[in-house]
């Protein structure tokens, strides 16, 4: 489904089918194979699993022609291992912190963890007009990859590297480093 939002076009793919769990990657590729052709610049991709050779190889090819991709790290927590597709190179890794900077309980950390935005106590839209609170790294996600559609209008070679260097350099440092395995850049406030 495309839409109209905040003077940009929004465009979402409902990979669960309805259902609370499920999925598979062919269904996921068939969504990025989607965005790509509506030409959406910034894809962002709030889920997360094992590597998997079939959705590495679309990433990279996203990559390559110039897609901006943004991804959850996952909710399991900072001894973890890496979670795909945020893990792969050229894919913005994003974990959840509150309001006060602080990594959310479960939230992932290490070398996938590009930045870190808000990701507790955020209210998202549920069907039957209803809302809910939410918290997670996949909640998260989405703010940074607004930031991203910020920098980029259309798909174009390099756009993944240039956002990543543009948010790094608006990113607040919360580590003692340039970049660490627990807030990546820093932390994107919207």
């Amino acid at each position: 489904a495309s839409a109209q939002a905040g003077g940009g076009p929004l465009s979402a793919a409902d990979i669960w089918c309805g259902q609370p769990v499920g999925g598979a990657t062919s269904v996921l590729v068939e969504a990025l194979a989607w965005m790509a052709r509506e030409k959406v610049p910034v894809i962002n991709v709030s889920l997360v699993g094992p590597d998997n050779a079939i959705l590495r190889r679309a990433t990279a090819a996203l990559n390559q022609r110039g897609f901006v991709l943004v991804a959850a790290v996952g909710n399991d927590g900072p001894a973890a291992p890496p979670l795909y597709p945020a893990a792969y190179p050229g894919v913005i890794g994003v974990t959840a912190v509150d309001r006060r900077g602080r990594v959310v309980p479960g939230g992932a950390h290490g070398q996938q963890a590009d930045f870190a935005a808000l990701g507790i106590g955020l209210r998202a839209a549920r069907p039957n007009d209803a809302w809910a609170t939410v918290r997670g790294t996949s909640f998260a996600a989405p703010l940074v990859a607004h930031r991203a559609a910020l920098q980029v209008d259309a798909p174009r070679a390099g756009n993944a590297e240039n956002v990543l260097q543009a948010l790094a350099r608006s990113a607040r440092k919360a580590g003692n480093t340039a970049r660490d395995d627990i807030y990546g850049f820093g932390i994107l406030e919207n």
